[in-house]
């Protein structure tokens, strides 16, 4: 099995941690998995004793196998088999089974925070956990970009550097991360200062914008 691919981590716009693609060329479901962990493949092994298969085997052990199989490391499992054609697992003193590929239901799944897409030989994991950090720079350039439409909507030069721009409507929580790029904000939009608040100022006639399905106020002087 060969294979080709790369990690790449993505750009902040589609807000997604990382997305793992490999190219897959494979002869048997073993050499596609190890090969993967050995790729460093965000996955893990799942493997199963096929009951039907080896109930024939072993009899009334098979619980007990089971039990014993249950509790080995599933990737030690796969390279035993990849490298020797069996995994020798032995479940009393007395008694032990060489295991293969045909003794086992063999697969694997993507691990936390990780979904997974296979088609045509193509493998693709990504990476779905929450990344406040890509969100809130997601929600500091889609506030920059409103108060600059504002800017130009209430006719300012583009080049003047305003008093204040303000940003209300929004929970503590927010207001909280959206601090740590008062600088950039204040940069992008070209003003003095910047307050964020949870409640719009009734001096103002505030603006409301959608960003992802929340209702802001903002303005600009």
């Amino acid at each position: 099995m060969k294979i080709k691919g790369k990690k790449e981590i993505l750009n902040d716009q589609l807000n997604i941690k990382s997305l793992f693609i490999h190219e897959l060329q494979y002869s048997n479901n073993v050499e596609k998995i190890a090969n993967l962990l050995e790729n460093k493949a965000p996955i893990l092994p799942k493997i199963d004793i096929n009951r039907k298969v080896v109930a024939k085997k072993v009899k009334s052990d098979i619980d007990l196998l089971n039990q014993k199989f249950s509790l080995m490391d599933m990737s030690q499992v796969l390279f035993d088999i990849k490298e020797k054609g069996f995994f020798s697992c032995q479940y009393s003193n007395n008694a032990s089974i060489d295991l293969t590929e045909t003794d086992l239901d063999i697969a694997y799944m993507p691990v936390e925070n990780y979904v997974s897409g296979e088609k045509e030989n193509i493998l693709l994991l990504i990476n779905v956990s929450r990344n406040d950090d890509l969100i809130i720079k997601g929600l500091v350039r889609d506030l920059s970009r409103n108060l600059q439409q504002l800017r130009k909507e209430l006719g300012f030069n583009p080049t003047e550097i305003l008093q204040c721009a303000y940003i209300s409507n929004m929970p503590t929580n927010e207001i909280t991360q959206l601090k740590n790029y008062y600088e950039d904000i204040k940069s992008l939009v070209r003003v003095k200062d910047v307050v964020f608040s949870e409640s719009p100022d009734d001096r103002f006639n505030h603006k409301s914008i959608d960003v992802d399905g929340k209702e802001i106020k903002i303005f600009i002087n």
